[in-house]
C-alpha cells in the first residue's frame, strides 16, 4: 500500500513541478487579480452560496463578503452553451443611465443555480456625477460630426437611407445618429473616478468611409473619445485625399440587391477562384436566372458602385453551375459566397451557433468593393462594418500584386468579427482590438482546416491572394509579436494601438495549443507543451470569447478566462487545462498555479476513487491564524487544499497525504484580512470568515 502511496506522491510532485515551469508570476502584476479601486471584484465564485438566479437582479458582494442583489443593471443578451450552462450578460446602470463598458456575466447551470459571475462593475461613484445633461442632443451631435470631419455622411444620401430600410426590413431604420446618454470614462476600461455623463453617437461617414462611436461631454460639450466600429483585415493606412470627385457609375443590371425575390433555393456548384469546384446554394429567381443568395448568406456585386452600397447588384448566372471566369474576376465572388456558407456551417456544426447573432441573421458579402473610393489607400483589404463584409479587389500595392481578397481564411476572419460583435463586443483598439483580430485569425484558420483538405489548409493568412499577411505559426516572420509585450509589440496609436501586430500573441498561443512546441520566448523563459488538437483548442477559444470576455478585456483576461474555459470543458487539472496554461506562459502570459485536482492517485494507479462524505473546518469564523481541516476519505489519496479570496485569487495551498477514514489536519495560515474566503479540497468548498 505505501509503495503505491509513495508512487502517488512522486507522480503528483512531478505534475506540480511540470506546471510550475510554466506558472511563474509575470513581472507585470495582473490587474485582474486584485480589486480595482472603486469596482467590484472581476470574478466572484458563487457555488458555495447556493444562489438562485433572478433575471431582473444581479448578485454582488459587499466589503464584508456578503451577497446583496442590485437592480441597477439591464439584461443585454443570453448565451446557451453545449455543456448545460446559460450565460446572462448585463450592463450596469446608474440613475437609470447605462455605464459604457460596465458589464457583468452571470453563469448559471441546472436552470437556476448561479455558479459564478465575472465582469467589471462600478461600486463607488463620484459624488459630483451628473444625472442630467446641460447641452442638448443637437449641439452635441454637431460637435461629434465636427470631430469626424467627413465630406459626406450616410444619412445625407437618400439612396443610402432607402437601402438601409430595405436591407434591415424596417421602415424606421436610419443612419441619422440618435444621441444616447451614458456614463463614460474612455474605451480602455471603466474607471469609476473618471466617469462623465456623455452623449453617445453612432456616426457612419460616406466619404471618406468610416464608422465611429463618438462621445461628447453632456455638460461641457467637450469631445471625450471615439472608437471605430469598422474592423479591417489588413493594417493598410487610410489615405489623405484631395478634392477629387469620384463618380459612381450606374449598376449594369436591372435587378438590384434591394428588391424582393422568391425564395427558391437550389443546390448548385461553383468554380471558385481559390478553392476550385465547390457545392453552394443559389437562388432561382425565374427559369434560367440565378442569384448568389441562400438562406443565411447573400453575396452582392459592388463593381461600378463606387462608394454606394445602395448601388450594389446581384451576381447573375443562367444556370446553377456557376462558372464566372471573366475580366471582372467574378470567380472570386464565388469564393466569398462559398466561404461565408462554410463559415456559417462551421459555427453551427461545432458550437450550434445560428449565424453571427445566434438568431439566424443573414450574412451579407459585398465583393469588388472600391475601398479606395471609400477612403483607404488600396484595395488590398477586407472589412466588417458592423452590418456587412466588404472585400477589395487587391491590385498593385508597391512591388506586389494581389488578386481579390476573398480567400477562405479572410472570409471567415471578417465574419468572425460579427460573432465578436454580438458576444464579447471587444473594443477595436489596443489589447481588446488585438484580441478581436486574434480571434478572427483563429477562426478564419479553423474554417480553412474545416472546409479544405488538410494538405491545402495552413497557418498563413491571405497567402492565396498574394504575399501572405500574417503567419500564426511564426508571427515574427511577418512583423507581428509572438510574446506579450515582447519583440515587435506595438505601443503607439497607429493601427488602432497595434491591433494587427499584437494579435500575433493570441495567434501563436492558439498555434501552440493545437500543435504543441518548445522554445524560449522573448522574456527568456523556456516553454514546452503538448498540443491538444484543433477542435479542443477552438472550443476553448470560442468559449472564452463568447461567454467570459467583455468589451474592454485584455490579454490578462483572456489568460485567466481561457484557463477557466478549459476547466469548464475538460475539468480542473485536466491535460487540456494544463496545456492551455502552458501555452499562455509560452507567449509571456504566466499565471499562478491552477486549481487542479491532480491529487487523486491511489492504489489503482491513476484511477480516481475520490468520494467525499465529510469536510469540516474549525474554528470558523477564524480565531488567530490556525485551523483544523477534517476530511473523510474512502481511500488513501494525495490532495491539494486551496484557499482563495472572493475574487478567485489563490491565497494559500497545502498538499495533503490523506488516509482512509477521517483525517484531521492542522493548518497554519498566513494572516488574513477581514472578509470571506473559500477553502477547497477535492470537489467541495467551504466558506471561511476572517473577522
Amino acid at each position: 500500500m505505501y509503495k503505491h502511496l509513495l508512487k502517488a506522491i512522486i507522480v503528483s510532485a512531478a505534475i506540480l513541478l511540470n506546471q510550475a515551469s510554466a506558472q511563474q508570476i509575470d513581472e507585470t502584476p495582473d490587474p485582474e487579480e486584485t480589486q480595482f479601486p472603486g469596482r467590484y471584484p472581476s470574478y466572484m465564485d458563487f457555488e458555495a452560496f447556493s444562489l438562485t438566479f433572478r433575471k431582473d437582479e444581479v448578485p454582488l458582494l459587499d466589503d464584508a463578503g456578503k451577497v446583496f442583489w442590485s437592480k441597477q443593471a439591464v439584461l443585454k443578451s443570453i448565451e446557451k452553451d453545449e455543456i448545460g450552462y446559460e450565460h446572462y450578460r448585463y450592463q450596469q446602470t446608474y440613475n437609470g443611465i447605462p455605464l459604457e463598458h460596465a458589464v457583468c456575466i452571470i453563469h448559471v447551470k441546472d436552470g437556476n443555480k448561479i455558479v459564478s459571475e465575472n465582469g467589471k462593475m462600478v461600486k463607488k461613484f463620484p459624488a459630483d456625477l451628473a444625472a442630467k445633461p446641460l447641452i442638448n442632443t443637437s449641439n452635441a451631435l454637431n460637435i461629434a460630426i465636427g470631430e469626424i470631419g467627413a465630406r459626406q455622411y450616410k444619412w445625407e444620401i437618400p439612396a443610402e437611407e432607402a437601402f438601409l430600410k430595405k436591407e434591415q426590413d424596417n421602415t424606421t431604420s436610419t443612419y441619422y445618429p440618435k444621441g444616447e446618454l451614458v456614463y463614460y470614462s474612455g474605451d480602455k476600461d471603466v474607471i469609476p473616478s473618471e466617469l462623465r455623463l456623455a452623449y453617445k453617437f453612432d456616426i457612419y461617414a460616406h466619404f471618406p468611409l468610416s464608422r465611429y462611436m463618438v462621445f461628447v461631454d453632456a455638460a461641457t460639450g467637450r469631445f471625450l473619445g471615439k472608437r471605430s466600429l469598422i474592423t479591417d483585415c489588413s493594417k493598410e493606412p487610410e489615405t489623405v485625399l484631395d478634392n477629387t470627385t469620384i463618380e459612381c457609375k450606374d449598376a449594369p443590371l436591372s435587378v438590384t440587391q434591394g428588391q424582393d425575390v422568391p425564395n427558391t433555393f437550389v443546390p448548385s456548384t461553383a468554380l471558385t477562384g481559390y478553392s476550385g469546384q465547390q457545392f453552394i446554394t443559389s437562388l432561382r429567381v425565374i427559369d434560367y436566372v440565378y442569384f448568389l443568395r441562400e438562406q443565411y448568406v447573400q453575396t452582392f456585386n459592388m463593381k461600378n458602385a463606387g462608394k454606394d452600397y445602395s448601388a450594389a447588384h446581384d451576381f447573375v448566372h443562367f444556370n446553377n453551375i456557376w462558372v464566372k471566369n471573366n475580366a471582372d474576376q467574378d470567380q472570386y465572388a464565388l469564393d466569398a459566397h462559398w466561404g461565408a456558407k462554410k463559415t456559417y456551417d462551421y459555427f453551427k456544426q461545432k458550437f450550434n451557433r445560428n449565424s453571427i447573432d445566434n438568431a439566424g441573421k443573414i450574412i451579407k458579402n459585398y465583393v469588388h468593393t472600391d475601398l479606395v473610393a471609400q477612403g483607404l489607400s488600396s484595395n488590398k483589404n477586407a472589412r466588417w462594418d458592423g452590418t456587412r463584409a466588404s472585400y477589395g479587389d487587391g491590385g498593385k500595392v508597391g512591388d506586389n500584386t494581389y488578386t481579390p481578397i476573398t480567400t477562405l481564411d479572410i472570409v471567415g476572419h471578417e465574419i468572425t468579427h460579427g460573432v465578436t460583435q454580438y458576444t464579447s463586443e471587444l473594443v477595436y483598439s489596443y489589447e481588446p482590438g488585438a484580441l478581436s483580430e486574434g480571434f478572427s485569425d483563429i477562426f478564419g484558420t479553423c474554417i480553412e482546416f474545416y472546409a479544405k483538405p488538410a494538405n491545402k489548409a495552413n497557418w498563413q493568412i491571405a497567402e492565396e491572394a498574394g504575399p501572405l499577411w500574417r503567419d500564426m505559426s511564426n508571427p515574427n516572420a511577418r512583423g507581428c509579436a509572438d510574446t506579450y509585450k515582447g519583440y515587435l509589440w506595438k505601443t503607439g496609436e497607429g493601427d488602432y494601438g497595434g491591433v494587427h501586430n499584437n494579435s500575433g500573441v493570441l495567434d501563436f498561443w492558439f498555434y501552440l495549443l493545437v500543435n504543441g512546441g518548445s522554445g524560449t520566448n522573448d522574456k527568456g523563459k523556456n516553454y514546452s507543451l503538448t498540443g491538444i488538437g484543433m477542435d479542443k483548442a477552438a472550443a476553448i477559444a470560442y468559449r472564452v470569447n463568447t461567454v467570459y470576455l467583455i468589451s474592454t478585456s485584455g490579454y490578462n483576461d483572456v489568460r485567466k478566462y481561457g484557463i477557466k474555459a478549459a476547466e469548464d470543458l475538460y475539468g480542473k487539472g485536466s491535460m487540456e487545462a494544463i496545456q492551455t496554461n502552458k501555452a499562455f506562459a509560452a507567449v509571456g502570459l504566466e499565471t499562478v498555479i491552477l486549481k487542479a485536482n491532480i491529487n487523486l492517485l491511489a492504489e489503482n494507479d491513476n484511477i480516481n476513487l475520490f468520494t467525499a462524505s465529510s469536510f469540516k473546518v474549525f474554528p470558523n469564523p477564524l480565531v488567530g491564524n490556525k485551523i483544523t481541516v477534517e476530511l473523510e476519505r474512502e481511500n488513501e489519496s494525495i490532495e491539494q487544499m486551496v484557499i482563495s479570496d472572493i475574487t478567485g485569487k489563490i491565497i494559500f495551498t497545502k498538499n495533503m497525504i490523506l488516509s482512509k477514514g477521517i483525517n484531521k489536519i492542522p493548518v497554519e495560515l498566513p494572516m488574513l484580512k477581514s472578509g470571506m474566503y473559500f477553502i477547497k479540497a477535492g470537489e467541495k468548498s467551504i466558506k471561511l470568515i476572517a473577522p
